[in-house]
């Protein structure tokens, strides 16, 4: 199971064990001008990190800017503004 590992104003990591590996998903927010830049930076350290690296990263190359954009506008609304 996933866990926050860190949460403090303007960034976040969250931890997934795997077997042989620990996954993070490093989230900033800065402010852009009125409005927040969302970075997310994924990685993957341990032994086997190398192996779920190769099976996945195409699976994440593609899928994360799409997740991306879905959490803007998620946000997006919750705060009833839009780009």
């Amino acid at each position: 199971h996933a866990r926050i590992a860190e949460a403090e104003p303007g960034r976040s990591i969250i931890e997934i064990p795997l077997p042989g590996a620990v996954g993070r998903s490093r989230w900033t927010f800065r402010d852009a001008g009125g409005r927040t830049r969302i970075t997310q930076r994924m990685s993957l350290e341990g032994e086997r990190a190398a192996e779920y690296a190769a099976a996945a990263a195409a699976s994440f190359e593609a899928g994360i800017p799409g997740g991306m954009r879905k959490l803007a506008e998620s946000i997006e609304r919750a705060a009833g503004t839009r780009a």
